[in-house]
């Protein structure tokens, strides 16, 4: 073979790869789902990137090389070069010889290539245009043992709950918003009043059912029944995409309390209706067993808890239960029960979040633990590295760094805290995904907020960039890296950016 087909062939192969490490890394951020890789499809930036891989910016994409990729990419092998590589090749092969199309005998002259390296090379054309495909169908395929497995699991989770130690407290977190955040302040103060070796959870954002049964079972030292007398805790973060995703966990680990911190249109595409969101998010208050603490100022969420049906006691938390909230870049303020609180998290929307967790720590009070709430019981408490993290850049101006998860709720409070900066407010942000028909309406009132506190917006998506234009006028910009790099230079600390909902590296890299 002469150097100019195999130079060819290389190049192909390696855009092939390309190609498919994208689709694979896009399939992973919305974990293997078709709900979610459908509404992906629907945004502008979705059906581009579809079909012109080839030019998108970054080197070569990077997903997470789990048993599930490794599994898919073995799938899509056997697809492409069994069933779809050699038979296209070995046609186009038998094209090219039988010279009845023209096309075909004109690049055969004026190519320096045979009749074979010309059919190889338009099957890896053809191989690589059809990878969004194929991905795809591995992706289906791959399915069917993800799905025996985790059959296998919760059957083994079940029997292993039935032995494992009753004296253990099993705390569940859901809600729309806010379940991280809660989470990290209920860990700080059980692992402050009882010890970290005590307190088992959850990492980061892993909360689907499949993935919590996983580390359950991985954990059975700490839920096998012991002789200490040390007070133990499981808190685990409850997600959920669709109706019976969380009742698949909550009705084996039956936890004991559940905290609920709110519920909005979030992921609206994946869950149909308002409805079924109500539904699927109480859940966990179904199977709790002793008391569900839940967010009362939510409407929605208190409606839904007005009608599940539970054994649990169910206890309203009202931001009112707090007096002179104050809040600043830094940290928040507040007064519960004659203590001055003191989060080390800016943001006064918080405030209901740690509610939530005193209320349930005031449960293990004692006579030894006459009090288990104090004024220092934030004091430690780490910060957050994403939800709202405040910095200051070399130039002076502030950063709220919101980039954790996305959702209409968190950032209209997000906005509410920009907006309580006195001086010049930028706004760097995505559009909202997965909200169906409350989508229009849900940007329509995110712009409105930020002309509201006469922000200046740069926008990175081309979703909803008309409406932008239309309603912020001059103060609306696309946020490409020259415009942010420009901007920047006129920013000192009399200025503070938002950055909001997952941004791109090459955006982040600028803070």
């Amino acid at each position: 073979m002469s150097t100019l087909p195999l130079t060819l062939i290389v190049i192909i192969i390696v855009l092939s790869v390309r190609t498919l490490f994208s689709h694979l890394q896009s399939w992973q951020l919305r974990e293997y789902r078709w709900d979610r890789m459908r509404g992906y499809l629907r945004t502008k930036q979705g059906r581009w990137n579809l079909i012109n891989f080839w030019f998108f910016r970054g080197i070569l994409p990077r997903p997470h090389f789990t048993g599930r990729i490794c599994l898919i990419i073995l799938i899509f092998l056997g697809l492409n070069f069994i069933l779809a590589f050699l038979p296209v090749t070995l046609q186009l092969h038998e094209i090219l010889v039988d010279g009845k199309f023209y096309i075909w005998q004109f690049l055969l002259k004026y190519l320096p290539l045979s009749s074979w390296e010309l059919a190889i090379i338009s099957g890896l054309v053809c191989f690589e245009r059809l990878i969004w495909l194929t991905t795809a169908l591995a992706v289906f395929v791959s399915s069917f043992p993800v799905a025996i497995e985790r059959k296998n699991t919760f059957q083994k989770l079940e029997i292993f709950m039935k032995a494992s130690d009753p004296r253990i407290v099993k705390v569940g977190i859901a809600g729309s918003f806010g379940k991280s955040s809660t989470k990290n302040m209920l860990l700080h103060l059980l692992r402050e009043k009882f010890g970290a070796a005590n307190v088992l959870s959850t990492p980061g954002n892993m909360n689907q059912e499949y993935s919590i049964a996983r580390l359950m079972l991985k954990n059975k030292d700490f839920f096998r029944s012991s002789e200490s007398h040390h007070k133990k805790f499981f808190v685990f973060e409850a997600g959920a995409y669709a109706r019976g995703e969380i009742k698949a966990i909550a009705k084996v680990v039956k936890p004991d309390y559940c905290l609920l911190t709110g519920l909005n249109s979030q992921h609206l595409e994946t869950f149909g209706s308002i409805k079924n969101i109500q539904k699927a998010k109480t859940e966990l208050a179904e199977y709790t067993t002793k008391k569900s603490f839940f967010n009362s100022d939510n409407q929605l969420l208190s409606q839904a808890m007005e009608e599940v049906q539970t054994k649990s006691q169910k206890i309203p938390v009202s931001i009112e239960e707090a007096q002179e909230i104050e809040s600043d870049t830094h940290q928040t303020r507040f007064i519960y029960h004659g203590k001055r609180i003191t989060i080390p998290w800016p943001g006064r929307f918080f405030v209901i979040n740690a509610l939530l967790c005193l209320n349930f720590l005031e449960e293990f009070q004692t006579p030894a633990h006459m009090s288990m709430v104090t004024e220092d019981s934030f004091d430690r408490l780490p910060s957050q590295e994403k939800a709202l993290k405040t910095e200051t850049h070399a130039q002076g101006f502030q950063i709220f760094k919101d980039i954790y998860s996305q959702n209409p709720d968190g950032t209209m409070q997000a906005i509410d805290h920009l907006g309580s900066f006195k001086g010049h407010r930028i706004f760097i942000g995505t559009p909202f995904l997965e909200l169906a028909d409350k989508s229009y309406q849900t940007h329509q009132e995110l712009f409105q907020a930020l002309k509201a506190i006469n922000a200046v917006v740069y926008w990175t998506k081309e979703d909803f960039k008309d409406l932008g234009q239309n309603m912020l006028g001059e103060h609306f910009h696309m946020a490409d890296h020259e415009t942010i790099k420009s901007a920047m230079e006129t920013w000192d600390n009399h200025t503070a950016v938002l950055l909001e909902g997952r941004l791109s590296d090459s955006i982040l890299r600028f803070f």
